[in-house]
């Protein structure tokens, strides 16, 4: 009542003329403007917001080990503002309602490790390398429930940095792209073929660096700077000699790039080998290991498991490059609902060649000590050593995005973590470990990002594959949009 009484005195009220006329004009521009604040302020918050859902009936695997069995979620303007049972969660006035009974949802994935860019199926290299392709693989990645991917070290860091702020201002879709800055010494660093294109790269974009080199203690501290300089939250190192067959950084260089990265408030990821490297580089304070490169003498090792837990850095086994090969996966539809005919008809080739004759290696084989997997990743969740999901998609030919990360989940289930140990890993765990606010569990305040399923991943993890629907920030996915236009 007051703030239309205000307008109509306000409207009502004619100046004559000179200094009371100028001073009848600012008593109604204040009027006016107190009368519009007033207004706006009595207007319910629900009706200046965005619309409002709720979930309702399924089961809630929240992320951080919970389980709720016929629960519901209330989003609004793309994020979670209420979780709980469905009995106990008030239903919003207008709010549009979605029941899921026997459904069960989980939070979006993360993709821990992935490389984009380098792959495009019919071919892979330096000459796949592009905007359209990178933003045409973030796109790709939500049909599998993945909401964000962790790319390190392999990008020209302006180039790379550009599209991430064209991601975070709305005119990139798909998942959320974090990134590392890459660190080696001189002809080191990623293996010999991906060097070979990063250099084919580089020339693309001369001045724009993608990986740094630092041969001194000084060299490592201004190229941290660089890379910190650039927007990153991350360096990657690589701290391996690929078998001899090239240099490998030294702890003289490493300790000083993670020390002063760490003085700048960055975090250090590494690319290791051996389990000496592990102690290493756990003593100097690393933040995370991207590979497991497990071995045996690491359960004989008494130091080695303790040291990694009191480091406080995160592992990340990477199990599943070199098992993407066989009948089972050419008959999977997972797999081949977002990959070309013809690509699928050169891996069974290669495959056939390689039972054929076992010397012909297959493109994305790599060796793993599966003996040393069942009984070293049991291991470091006895010891409470944090385990993140990630795949490495994309960094050799042949490997793909999005349906490895449910093959790595199956992977740790093997090994012997529990489905729910598992999930957390590539959820919570991951959303913590790499600094990805917003994701990973099903909260308050958390982006409503989140995957509904048809049959429970808690009874059998390959369940994670059976996707109903996914939703990102609270829209749903046209996931058949996106099988649509296959890789």
């Amino acid at each position: 009542m007051q703030d239309q009484m205000a307008v109509r005195d306000a409207q009502s009220f004619r100046p004559r003329s000179g200094r009371r006329a100028n001073l009848a004009r600012r008593i109604f521009r204040r009027l006016a403007r107190t009368a519009i604040a007033l207004s706006w302020a009595a207007v319910p918050a629900l009706a200046c917001a965005g619309e409002v859902a709720i979930y309702e009936g399924a089961r809630l695997i929240v992320g951080d080990g919970r389980v709720i069995e016929d629960g519901a979620l209330v989003v609004r303007d793309g994020r979670f503002v209420e979780i709980g049972p469905s009995n106990a969660v008030v239903v919003p006035r207008g709010a549009k309602r979605i029941k899921l009974a026997g459904k069960t949802i989980m939070p979006a994935l993360i993709e821990g490790h992935a490389h984009f860019g380098y792959n495009c199926y019919t071919d892979w290299g330096s000459s796949c390398y592009s905007r359209a392709n990178i933003i045409k693989q973030l796109n790709m990645l939500p049909y599998y429930g993945i909401a964000a991917a962790f790319d390190p070290g392999t990008d020209p860091n302006d180039f790379i940095m550009r599209l991430i702020a064209d991601q975070r201002a709305g005119r990139v879709g798909g998942a959320a792209l974090h990134v590392a800055g890459g660190m080696s010494v001189p002809n080191g660093g990623p293996n010999r073929t991906l060097i070979v294109e990063i250099a084919k790269l580089q020339s693309r974009y001369p001045g724009d660096e993608i990986v740094r080199l630092a041969s001194t203690t000084e060299e490592a501290r201004q190229q941290v700077r660089a890379i910190k300089d650039k927007g990153y939250s991350y360096v990657k190192i690589w701290v391996t000699s690929r078998g001899g067959l090239q240099p490998k950084m030294p702890p003289e260089i490493y300790r000083p790039i993670i020390a002063y990265a760490h003085a700048l408030g960055m975090k250090v990821v590494v690319h290791h080998e051996t389990v000496e490297d592990y102690k290493s580089l756990a003593h100097a304070g690393v933040d995370g290991f991207l590979h497991g490169f497990f071995h045996k003498e690491m359960l004989i090792d008494r130091e080695i498991l303790p040291l990694i837990k009191a480091s406080g850095a995160w592992i990340m086994p990477n199990t599943s490059v070199g098992s993407l090969q066989g009948p089972a996966l050419f008959a999977d539809s997972f797999f081949s609902d977002l990959v070309r005919p013809e690509v699928i008809a050169r891996l069974r080739s290669d495959y056939e060649a390689h039972l054929k004759d076992p010397t012909i290696r297959l493109p994305s084989a790599t060796l793993q000590d599966v003996s040393a997997n069942e009984q070293v990743i049991p291991a470091l969740v006895q010891a409470g050593i944090p385990i993140v999901l990630g795949s490495d998609s994309g960094g050799i030919r042949d490997y793909p995005y999005g349906y490895p990360l449910h093959r790595e989940l199956a992977n740790l289930v093997r090994y012997g973590m529990t489905p729910m140990q598992a999930l957390m890993a590539g959820t919570s765990v991951s959303a913590e470990k790499l600094g990805i606010a917003g994701l990973g569990a099903l909260k308050p305040a958390n982006d409503a990002s989140f995957i509904v399923l048809d049959a429970n991943p808690l009874d059998d993890i390959a369940n994670t594959r059976r996707i109903n629907a996914v939703y990102l920030n609270g829209k749903k996915v046209d996931r058949d949009a996106i099988k649509a236009r296959p890789m």
